[in-house]
């Protein structure tokens, strides 16, 4: 049973609360954009779309289905696949104790250690609750690993793991307009598997803002990147990932932070399957289709142009420790399809754990 709140703050949440639940439902009942018949406009960005418009573009929509409360008077948003942790307007991480903390999502004290303040002193805005949620079919952030650089590590059951990168610069390159890139943190997707748990940033993602965060669970081969809504790096901020896998629930934990803007989000997963045998940082030209004669073989966007890409550090987590991955054992992952010309990599990882990615071509 939820508890009653009497609050003026409560009864402010709850006329936001149905006012979107109202709107989503308004939403999924409108008709495309324009008249009868007409073609469906696909070029927009996703949030001046409507339901309908979203859906005959090759969109899922994901209505909002409840809200529950959380301790202090905020909410959890639930979409079904996932669901959206927002704290109160009041919430100050650095004054909350760490259950409070936990229940929003948030890393705790007990698992960053030091550097749990510089993080949290950081954090001056939360993402905000949507009428829906919009996950992408046509896009797949994947497991295949020629659309892949960065590392991996292997030695151990992967609980958790942490990234900081600067959102890259972006140049002209002559790739075709569909060209598009990602960077992420993950557990899972290599050796075979096709259980993957990511989060991270996109650029050129479409009908996307042009930097924009997104999530994913893929459990048996199956699942779709879903837009961070109102998560928008700028290029050049500090970007910080927190992944985690929640083996009570069967569900990953997603933590993401503009330590730039102050920006954060904090979501979770529905009940998923798990790999826990790896976790990676990666940046990705995603995936966009297959062709149409068998094997079925994937196609790729090509790579939108990218100015190096440093990332900080990366650190993975198990039961019974943690470390940089310089200090487990890794493998270094180049973007390259068999013997094709190399199309990006990452440099030496170094003794803290940080390394860069250097783009070399469009495919």
């Amino acid at each position: 049973m939820l508890p009653r709140r009497g609050t003026i703050a409560a009864m402010i949440a709850a006329a936001t609360t149905a006012a979107l639940l109202s709107a989503a439902g308004a939403q999924a009942g409108q008709a495309p954009r324009g008249a009868a018949g007409a073609r469906t406009v696909c070029t927009d960005r996703i949030d001046r779309m409507t339901a309908s418009a979203l859906r005959g573009c090759g969109y899922r929509v994901d209505p909002l289905l409840r809200v529950s409360a959380l301790p202090g008077g905020g909410s959890a948003y639930d979409y079904g696949d996932y669901t959206l942790l927002v704290p109160p307007a009041h919430f100050r991480p650095l004054r909350e104790p760490d259950r409070v903390l936990a229940a929003y999502g948030f890393p705790t004290r007990k698992r960053l250690g030091k550097a749990w303040y510089g993080l949290m002193r950081a954090v001056r805005s939360f993402a905000r609750p949507q009428r829906y949620l919009v996950a992408d079919p046509r896009v797949s952030y994947n497991t295949n690993e020629p659309s892949w650089a960065g590392y991996d590590v292997n030695d151990h059951q992967y609980l958790s793991v942490e990234t900081v990168w600067t959102e890259p610069h972006f140049v002209a390159s002559g790739c075709t307009a569909g060209d598009q890139f990602a960077e992420w943190a993950g557990i899972g997707g290599l050796n075979g598997s096709n259980d993957l748990g990511q989060e991270g940033t996109t650029y050129n993602h479409p009908n996307w803002p042009a930097h924009t965060g997104f999530i994913e669970a893929i459990s048996d081969g199956s699942g779709s990147p879903v837009e961070a809504a109102s998560f928008d790096p700028s290029a050049g901020d500090s970007v910080y990932a927190l992944l985690s896998w929640d083996s009570s629930a069967s569900e990953f934990d997603y933590y993401l932070e503009d330590e730039t803007t102050g920006r954060s989000y904090t979501a979770h997963s529905r009940v998923v399957d798990a790999n826990l045998d790896t976790a990676e940082v990666v940046s990705e030209r995603p995936e966009v289709g297959v062709t149409e004669q068998p094997p079925h073989l994937p196609i790729y966007a090509d790579l939108s142009k990218f100015q190096p890409l440093r990332v900080q550090y990366a650190k993975a987590y198990w039961s019974a420790g943690h470390s940089g991955f310089y200090g487990d054992s890794h493998n270094s992952l180049t973007m390259k399809v068999d013997s094709d010309p190399t199309i990006a990599q990452p440099g030496t990882l170094g003794s803290g754990s940080g390394f860069t990615v250097t783009w070399d071509r469009c495919s």
